[in-house]
């Protein structure tokens, strides 16, 4: 049996957790056992960078919260046409901004 196709079973036969069980165990030879070795290894590289995807994705839409929660700010801050206004409407959008940002925050920790 060739390096190759014993790699495609391993492929298609898609059983992560037996391979790790029979490789602790020595079911296989060396050269296999270095095949399936590599194996999980390119899942965990897989899994890994899906996850690294998925936490950039959630870091880019807390950037965007926290620009939108700026802008909101900034168009009230223009909008208030005396200085108590505009110190009541920013104190609001400052505390509302700074809600969200934490609700990203901690959003961001839990689904990691």
């Amino acid at each position: 049996m060739s390096q190759l196709p014993f790699r495609e079973n391993l492929e298609q036969f898609n059983n992560p957790e037996e391979v790790r069980q029979r490789l602790a165990a020595g079911n296989y030879n060396q050269a296999h056992a270095r095949i399936a070795q590599e194996y999980l290894d390119s899942l965990a590289r897989r899994e890994s960078a899906e996850s690294a995807a998925k936490r950039d994705a959630r870091e880019e839409e807390t950037l965007a919260i926290a620009k939108e929660a700026n802008e909101i700010a900034r168009s009230a801050s223009f909008a208030a046409t005396d200085a108590n206004d505009i110190a009541r409407s920013t104190r609001r959008i400052a505390i509302a901004a700074a809600v969200i940002a934490a609700a990203a925050a901690i959003a961001q920790i839990i689904w990691r």
